[in-house]
């Protein structure tokens, strides 16, 4: 088992780590009077679970969402094998949206909001109607 830094200096002296935390715990579990056996246990129980230890911090230090998405990916791409009718219907509908999407925005781009290509625009006409009040 590794060494612990910091032996024999009190906590604040001490360097955590996962691997001596359940130690020092265990040896002031020991201090306190319990068996070996009982302060390892004990010590087990105030440390927690050591895998999911090691999972926050994995998640927290790797690329943890790289394997994520590349997992969703892989499950993606089973059940579009599983399932190719449904599939094709979902990918046929998506690019309809995008397409439809796009001309609505062309449109309305080309409409509302570029300028009219005229060299001056302040001094142009007004077009609309003028309804008379009887």
């Amino acid at each position: 088992m590794a060494q612990c830094s910091g032996e024999g200096g009190n906590h604040a002296t001490r360097i955590w780590t996962a691997n001596c935390a359940p130690t020092w715990e265990a040896e002031e579990q020991r201090e306190k009077g319990l068996a070996p056996e009982e302060a390892g246990y004990a010590a087990r129980r105030a440390f927690g679970n050591p895998t999911l230890s090691k999972e926050k911090t994995r998640e927290t230090w790797d690329w943890v969402w790289l394997e994520r998405f590349a997992q969703d990916l892989r499950y993606a791409s089973r059940q579009i094998k599983k399932t190719p009718g449904f599939a094709i219907v979902v990918i046929v509908t998506f690019a309809l949206g995008v397409g439809a999407n796009s001309a609505l925005f062309t449109v309305t781009n080309a409409v509302l909001l570029k300028m009219l290509p005229v060299h001056d625009p302040q001094h142009g006409a007004h077009w609309g109607c003028q309804s008379k009040t009887w």
